[in-house]
């Protein structure tokens, strides 16, 4: 999807920086442009919060941001100097081809990077999908609720010794008293606060 709206934007930024002789054409293509060209961000953000640990999620995000907004920056200078180096500052042809080179070039260059970062992210969502399914399996070896029991309670009882891989089914032992389905226990569990 991403890959198809950069492509996309190539001969909307051209249409809306070269065909310059008609105002409304140029704002309409600027607003396509818009939609298409900037609609990578989104996605983006989503695929770095999937890939990146809890803890560093918000740093992600703000190197994120500061890097595309340095580069947004750069992108302009280097077109001012490029204007000012052509001597086209008052030339509105020249300065379209100029922004359209500035505009289209980048999406270019950007689906192939969409396009080979889904590759890699595909094999991240697989490998995540993976591992969900064996924690799913393995709580439900063990008799354990989720809604019922948090994620700290089962720290804390892993802290305490109890691991789940002694467990075995008919154990009488003291990890088989928190892992019993029956309702007593767990109201027994959460009266004496034992997790």
């Amino acid at each position: 999807m991403i890959v198809t709206q950069s492509l996309l934007a190539v001969p909307i930024c051209a249409i809306a920086y070269l065909f310059n002789s008609s105002f409304t054409v140029s704002m309409l293509f600027l607003f396509f442009e818009y939609l298409f060209a900037e609609g990578w961000m989104p996605a983006v953000l989503s695929m770095l919060l999937t890939c990146i640990q809890v803890e560093f999620k918000g740093v992600a995000v703000g190197i994120f941001l500061f890097c595309t907004t340095i580069v947004g920056t750069i992108a302009v200078w280097f077109d001012a100097e490029m204007i000012k180096y052509l001597e086209a500052t008052d030339d509105p042809i020249q300065i379209g081809k100029i922004v359209a080179l500035s505009t289209t070039v980048p999406c270019l260059i950007a689906a192939f990077c969409f396009w080979k970062a889904g590759i890699y992210y595909a094999e991240v969502k697989t490998k995540q999908t993976k591992v969900k399914e064996e924690a799913i399996d393995k709580v439900s070896i063990y008799h354990i609720d989720m809604r019922a029991d948090s994620i700290s309670s089962l720290l804390k009882m892993n802290l305490k010794g109890l691991r789940p891989d002694s467990y075995q089914e008919g154990d009488s032992s003291e990890f088989s008293r928190y892992l019993s389905p029956t309702k007593e226990n767990v109201l027994q569990r959460r009266m004496n606060n034992t997790f």
